[in-house]
C-alpha cells in the first residue's frame, strides 16, 4: 500500500526558491496539484505571478479571488499569453498581455513589469507557468529552453517557489530530460486506480518512490481552483 503525501509536505521537499518541473500525461493527470503547491508556498506577505497560456487573465483573478490564500488580487500579477491581436498592458490590475503562448520577447518584457509591481511591496515573489507544453507545441525546442531558462532567472533576488508543469503526452521524451536539467527538481504524477500518485525526483537522498496524493490539506484553502 501506498503512503500519503500531503501537498504541504511536497512543497517542504524542495528549497524555497526551487524551480520545480511537475510532469504528468496530461492536464487530468496533474489536476490542480501545480496551483495547490503555489497556495502552499505563498505566505500573507508574499507575492505570485502566474503566467498563462490557456486561460485568460480574468479567469486567474477569479480563481484567486475565491481563494483564501490570497486575501486580495493585488498580491497577485497575471502574463496573460493566450492568443490575441496585440499586446496590451493593465498596471492598474497587474496584468499585462501578450500576443500569443510564443510571444517569448512579450512574455519576459511582461514578466519584468509583474514582478517589479509586486516587489514594491513584498520580499519573495512565486512563480507558476501554467503548462511550458502550450508554447513548445508551437516553438522549436531550443528556443523554448532558453526561454525557460530565462523566466527561471527573471526573479532575481525575490524569487520563491518556480512551478513548471509539462503534459507528456505530447511532449517529446528529450525535451521533458532537457526541462528537468534546468530545473532544480521534478514531481512526476500518475493515476492509478483513480487515485493521483506522485514521485519526488531531486537530490540523491530523495525517495524514488510513488505516493499517494492527499488531495485536501487542511493547512491551506484551494477553493476556486478546478
Amino acid at each position: 500500500m501506498s503512503r500519503t503525501k500531503q501537498i504541504s509536505e511536497l512543497r517542504a521537499a524542495f528549497p524555497a526558491d526551487a524551480s520545480v518541473l511537475i510532469t504528468g500525461t496530461c492536464a487530468e493527470t496533474i489536476g490542480s496539484l501545480h496551483q495547490k503547491l503555489l497556495c502552499s508556498a505563498v505566505d500573507n506577505d508574499e507575492g505570485a505571478v502566474v503566467v498563462t497560456t490557456e486561460d485568460t487573465a480574468a479567469r486567474v483573478q477569479q480563481r484567486f479571488d475565491r481563494s483564501r490564500r490570497f486575501a486580495s488580487t493585488s498580491g497577485l500579477a497575471v502574463v496573460d499569453g493566450t492568443p490575441k491581436d496585440r499586446r496590451h498592458a493593465e498596471p492598474e490590475r497587474n496584468v499585462w498581455k501578450t500576443s500569443s503562448p510564443v510571444d517569448f520577447s512579450g512574455a519576459m518584457l511582461a514578466l519584468r513589469r509583474g514582478y517589479e509591481s509586486l516587489a514594491v511591496e513584498y520580499d519573495t515573489v512565486h512563480l507558476l507557468f501554467d503548462t511550458l507544453t502550450t508554447p513548445l507545441v508551437s516553438a522549436d525546442s531550443s528556443t523554448l529552453m532558453r526561454f525557460a531558462h530565462q523566466v527561471m532567472l527573471e526573479g532575481g533576488s525575490t524569487t520563491g517557489l518556480q512551478l513548471f508543469p509539462v503534459f507528456t503526452n505530447v511532449t517529446a521524451t528529450s525535451d521533458v530530460t532537457k526541462l528537468k536539467h534546468l530545473s532544480e527538481g521534478m514531481i512526476e504524477v500518475r493515476k492509478r486506480g483513480g487515485k493521483r500518485q506522485v514521485r519526488l525526483r531531486g537530490s540523491p537522498e530523495t525517495p524514488a518512490e510513488w505516493f499517494d496524493l492527499a488531495e485536501y490539506d487542511s493547512a491551506f484553502d484551494i477553493r476556486g481552483f478546478v
